[in-house]
């Protein structure tokens, strides 16, 4: 396997240990988001006998329908409707038409004319090559549409709940207060790392250019004796 490779399936690897990741982190602000709004109180209560007292199946099929309706239509409504005015703020800011996913210069071919013709030459290093590049813009719409709920969630659980009630997350930064300065600091850095990633992971969102594959940059992908 030649360093180019190595370093795509590293990269793929990464990606995927991430995507587990902020998937877990989705399903907890989900939880803690629906818990405050109807028990007044995020996943901090939770116990094994808090859930047996007041969980039963039909909060699982209510939260798993949310869930669902949530990810399914809202979070993709609500970017659908934004997302544009976002465009066009964060182009004038930078001055840059990068945010407008301008199209690609010569040498890019779109994926699916790529795939096609891998199909019929047979050439099966770059089929894999084309289906790679697919795999790694789903992975990333995934992570973005995580990333864009944890946000849309944790607002809400902000905006709706009483002022005593606090999403867990902000209640993690009010906890590790009382510890000594050298504990607290890092604690709070590495949240406000967090909340940042989580913010740029929300704008990494597929543009009409992610369909469009620079074959020249793998010139060795095109010849059959690969195969």
């Amino acid at each position: 396997m030649d360093v180019w490779s190595q370093v795509k399936v590293s990269a793929v690897q990464k990606a995927m240990q991430l995507s587990w990741l902020i998937g877990l982190l989705t399903i907890i602000t989900f939880a803690d988001c629906y818990l405050i709004l109807k028990h007044g109180s995020g996943v901090s209560i939770l116990s094994f006998e808090w859930i047996k007292t007041n969980i039963d199946i039909r909060d699982l099929i209510i939260g798993t329908g949310l869930f669902s309706f949530v990810f399914a239509a809202v979070i993709p409504g609500f970017w659908f409707i934004v997302w544009p005015f976002l465009q066009i703020a964060l182009s004038k800011i930078t001055n840059s038409s990068i945010f407008f996913g301008k199209m690609p210069s010569d040498g890019f071919t779109r994926a699916e004319v790529l795939m096609a013709r891998a199909a019929k030459e047979g050439n099966m290093a770059l089929l894999r090559y084309c289906e790679q590049h697919k795999q790694d813009i789903e992975t990333r719409n995934f992570i973005s549409t995580c990333a864009q709920g944890i946000l849309v969630l944790t607002f809400t659980a902000w905006a709706l709940s009483p002022p005593e009630v606090l999403p867990t997350v902000f209640e993690i930064q009010s906890y590790v207060e009382q510890f000594p300065w050298y504990i607290e600091k890092p604690v709070n850095g590495s949240l406000v790392l967090f909340y940042m990633a989580v913010l740029v992971m929300s704008f990494m969102r597929k543009t009409d250019s992610d369909n469009y594959i620079g074959i020249a940059l793998e010139p060795k992908l095109s010849n059959r004796k690969l195969v």
